[in-house]
């Protein structure tokens, strides 16, 4: 047997035109595969895209049920509720401050940001209480939200201190 039996290059009376057409199918095969595989990659693309919101609902469930989560919310309400409660407490504690010395510009500036130290604490539990993530864990002993009139809660002064 000799080469030109099996070997095109041989066969040939011009082995260059071989060589050329071995190229052009070397480079089509390259497309093709570029194609091929650039179309799997658009396929999953546009299935993860399309599966994206069930997959977001999903991963949004899980987040919100892990116990990191549901003790992080429960403790968050309670701290921000005693935050509330002791804010209040000083509100109190600041306007007789500001009552022994009416003139008083510092005592006066205290209690103003006192004032609004515990309206923005009632702000931060109300928005936790409608939180996704946070809304369902807070302790059933606590409000919902802050009564702005129940007087422990209320940002003003009590009663009881301006007697």
């Amino acid at each position: 047997m000799t080469p030109s039996d099996h070997d095109p290059w041989y066969e040939s009376r011009d082995p260059s035109r071989v060589a050329r057409g071995f190229s052009w199918r070397a480079a089509l095969a390259i497309i093709v595969a570029i194609v091929f595989f650039g179309g799997i990659g658009a396929a999953i693309w546009a299935f993860r895209t399309a599966s994206s919101d069930v997959k977001g609902r999903g991963d949004a469930v899980q987040n919100k049920n892990s116990g990191i989560n549901r003790v992080g919310a429960q403790e968050r309400f309670q701290t921000l509720y005693n935050a509330v409660l002791a804010a209040d407490q000083r509100i109190d504690v600041m306007a007789a401050a500001a009552k022994k010395t009416p003139g008083d510009l510092v005592a006066q500036t205290n209690l103003t940001g006192a004032t609004n130290y515990c309206i923005q604490a009632v702000a931060d539990y109300n928005a936790e209480t409608h939180k996704y993530s946070a809304r369902d864990f807070r302790d059933p002993e606590l409000p919902y939200e802050i009564d702005q009139l129940d007087p422990k809660t209320d940002c003003k002064e009590s009663k009881e201190s301006t007697r």
